[in-house]
């Protein structure tokens, strides 16, 4: 059996497709970064939040003075300036935050008592409201352990890799590792590679089963390697940082009356009191576990598909259209996530489709569930799918195998 794992993993190296999805897989992975780095620079600390604050507050007085020379009715009027002084209030938070003069465990208490005071103002919101409470719950943390919080965000290992997962996923990671093994056992019929293994004395269940192991193995630490090799270097220029200090997730969501969707403008709004603290560390190990399980439940798709389709590129085109397809769906899913419309077919079948849990991160926090309008997704839920997804398609591709006639 060992003797049949090395065959396979020297013969999954050498193959074209193999390298180029390396190539590519690194490739993607850097542009992730550097994307991620470049928007973080441009984005980070409170003080350029503050000059963000600043432009949304003008742009709102703007097109209040629009409005009344348009000869706006009281109301509006009213609305405008409703929305302008909340602003003008997160924007005196920002600044208080942003004063050196203030000790860290002032400006932590000021924060907590800005988004008590944004709940008693804005409690209509569900939204708003688990918002706060999540804030709260953070800063309290820093204030029970005595553990200093800078507003100025620091670049560091933990902070940034949850990111850089995002957009590695969102960029085609399973479309890559398709493109790896899709062809693993319909790309041996042509040359008879096949029929020539089949004809030595060895069980057909160690042969699929050598090739599903040797890609699951192979295909994993790839990833992981190269994810290693790049925070590593991420880690020594920026700083690994903290990963006991805590971060959000958890938030459940429920359902939203049809009757209501329009007034509450949401389809599904977050249950109050669920967010909770997990540690960074913790986080993303979560996200790993559930990219590992991913590109398993890929590649067991790919294997089915290479097991039931003989034709090399017929199998190779299936299944990328498919990954390709409920990808696409999902982030489309994702850019119109605020369409005030219940669920409908597709978004109640996503959740079910291991291409749909590209993104462990929105998994762990819960915000799948406000991008879908669903309720019931969470990090053991996404376990349960890709391992069905892993059990299921392995078996019917075993099963396939160890009956069908390759030597006829």
């Amino acid at each position: 059996m060992l003797r049949l794992i090395s065959v396979e993993f020297n013969k999954l190296i050498r193959r074209k497709k193999f390298i180029i999805g390396t190539a590519m897989l690194i490739l993607m992975f850097f542009l992730s970064l550097g994307m991620i780095l470049f928007y973080r620079v441009e984005t980070l600390g409170v003080d350029k939040q503050i000059k963000e604050a600043k432009k949304v507050i003008n742009t709102y007085e703007q097109q209040l003075k629009l409005q009344q020379d348009k000869g706006a009715s009281e109301d509006i009027s009213n609305g405008y300036n409703k929305i302008i002084n909340d602003q003008k209030k997160d924007l005196e938070k920002l600044q208080t935050l942003a004063d050196d003069n203030i000790p860290w465990r002032e400006k932590v208490k000021k924060d907590i008592e800005y988004s008590r005071d944004k709940i008693r103002r804005l409690g209509f919101s569900d939204s708003i409201k688990e918002a706060e409470n999540g804030n709260i719950l953070l800063k309290q943390y820093y204030l029970n352990n005595n553990t200093p919080y800078n507003y100025n965000e620091n670049l560091d290992f933990f902070s940034v890799i949850p990111d850089v997962l995002y957009v590695f996923g969102l960029f085609g990671l399973f479309i890559i590792i398709g493109v790896m093994v899709v062809d693993v056992i319909s790309g041996e019929n042509k040359p008879a590679t096949i029929k020539m293994l089949l004809t030595k004395p060895l069980e057909r269940w160690k042969i699929i089963f050598s090739k599903f192991l040797v890609c699951v193995i192979t295909v994993n630490l790839l990833v992981l390697g190269v994810e290693f090799l790049c925070f590593t270097i991420l880690g020594f220029v920026f700083g690994f940082g903290d990963p006991s200090l805590p971060t959000l997730v958890g938030t459940t969501y429920s359902s939203v009356p049809a009757a209501y969707i329009n007034e509450l403008k949401a389809v599904v709004t977050p249950v109050i009191g669920s967010t909770m603290l997990i540690t960074r560390g913790a986080l993303i190990l979560k996200v790993l576990i559930l990219q590992s399980l991913g590109i398993t439940a890929c590649i067991a798709f790919c294997l089915l598909c290479s097991t039931l389709i003989e034709n090399s590129g017929t199998s190779t085109g299936t299944a990328l259209f498919f990954i390709t397809f409920m990808q696409v769906m999902m982030i489309y899913k994702n850019i119109n996530q605020f369409d005030l419309k219940p669920p409908g077919f597709i978004n109640k079948v996503l959740p079910y489709l291991f291409t749909t849990y590209y993104d462990g991160g929105v998994v762990i926090s819960g915000k799948i569930n406000q991008t879908l309008g669903i309720t019931f997704v969470n990090f053991n839920f996404a376990v349960m799918v890709m391992l069905g997804w892993i059990v299921v398609c392995y078996s019917i591709s075993h099963f396939i195998f160890v009956k069908k006639d390759f030597v006829a």
